[in-house]
Formats: C-alpha cells, structure tokens, sequence
C-alpha cells in the first residue's frame, strides 16, 4: 500500500477529504520528527499503534587517506528513528492470531 491508496482508505472510511487526510497524516509525522530531533521526550507513544524512539549511532574513526594513516576523522553519531509497534497492534496484523 502506497501513501495515495492510504490516503483513499482513509478517505472511505472517515469521509473527511483526501486533502485534509494528506494533512494530518504529514502533521502528525512532522510533528514526531520534531520531537526526536529536538530530545524534548525520549520516546513518542501512540497507544495501540507503537512508540517512536530516537537511537544515536555509535561513532567510528574514519581513515580519510590510506598511505598517510595520521588523517583521520570522526563519522557516525547520527540519529535515527525507530518504530516498535504497540502488542494489541501486533496482534491485528498477526494472521495465527485470528
């Protein structure tokens, strides 16, 4: 399922327009980012859904020139979100479930 057939079921089910489900759907999107980048809250939870957390990569040395081992830098460290999903949604998208 792609974002514009998302966008339609919402659209089906809640008859609000397209337009406005395309709104929320990047609000609320923008608005996790923001709190992960930010640190303002270790984790975004969204109950029966799952909770957002940002992880921070570890940092590595990089040999920037091979014949000269003396050039190096520091890489890595960058944040990334990470999405562990909610058990009661887990158990709706588990077919052994049913």
């Amino acid at each position: 399922m792609n974002t514009n057939e998302l966008l339609q079921s919402i659209q089906n089910v809640t008859r609000i327009p397209k337009a406005t489900a395309r709104e929320v759907l990047e609000t609320a999107a923008e608005i996790i980012a923001e709190a992960l980048r930010e640190g303002d809250a270790p984790a975004v939870k969204v109950p029966g859904f799952g909770t957002f957390k940002a992880r921070t990569g570890k940092t590595r040395v990089m040999q920037l020139n091979l014949r000269d081992p003396e050039q190096t830098r520091l890489v890595g460290g960058h944040r990334r979100a990470r999405l562990i999903l909610a058990k009661p949604f887990r158990d709706r998208v588990d077919s052994r479930s049913l």
